[in-house]
């Protein structure tokens, strides 16, 4: 099927789309996710997974990439599973500038730019998007821990204020009375027989 906006669904296409859908939406359907995998939405030429709450974000930017997927893509002869003449330069890249590149190599902005074509293969992405889901869990349980220090702090910082200002009337307080005693043992020595 071509993937350049001209698309022509046959009889036989679109019935093997609707067995897809149904698989996909099918309680026995378990496979863990990636492309041309029943559960995703990949499955359907590039199509986007149903909107639910828990999808509704992956969704989105899914249907986003796809709206904005060059014109050209099928020109990048790119493959699931890569070939021997794919240009490997941005392999060494880490995975979030990787992932910027690729997308927007992936995009049609970069199209309009003349930017070379994207080089990914799905194992790759596949592995990289594992790479940064166990990377963002790691920050994520690193960023809620330090919330509850910060809270645990502010509690002790609030307690210690709390203190510090009871403290502080208590020494207003004392003060006073020294200046009153002070006051009263001068008339006592001077004026008490």
């Amino acid at each position: 099927m071509p993937m350049n906006g001209n698309t022509q669904h046959t009889d036989n296409e679109s019935a093997t789309s609707e067995e897809a859908m149904e698989a996909q939406e099918s309680p026995t359907a378990t496979s863990p996710g990636g492309w041309g995998l029943s559960n995703t939405g990949w499955h359907r030429g590039w199509g986007s997974a149903p909107a639910t709450e828990q999808n509704r974000e992956s969704h989105i930017s899914r249907s986003t990439a796809l709206r904005n997927l060059r014109s050209d893509f099928i020109h990048a002869n790119l493959t699931f599973a890569g070939n021997h003449q794919r240009d490997t330069a941005l392999d060494s890249l880490d995975a979030k500038l990787w992932a910027s590149v690729q997308s927007y190599r992936s995009s049609d902005e970069a199209r309009k730019g003349s930017s070379p074509y994207p080089t990914f293969t799905g194992p790759q992405v596949l592995q990289r998007l594992e790479e940064v889901k166990a990377l963002l869990n790691s920050h994520i349980l690193e960023q809620q821990s330090l919330t509850n220090e910060i809270i645990e702090a502010s509690n002790s910082l609030s307690s210690l204020r709390a203190r510090k200002k009871q403290v502080s009337k208590e020494v207003d307080a004392l003060r006073d009375a020294q200046r009153e005693l002070e006051d009263l043992r001068e008339i006592a020595v001077a004026r008490l027989m």
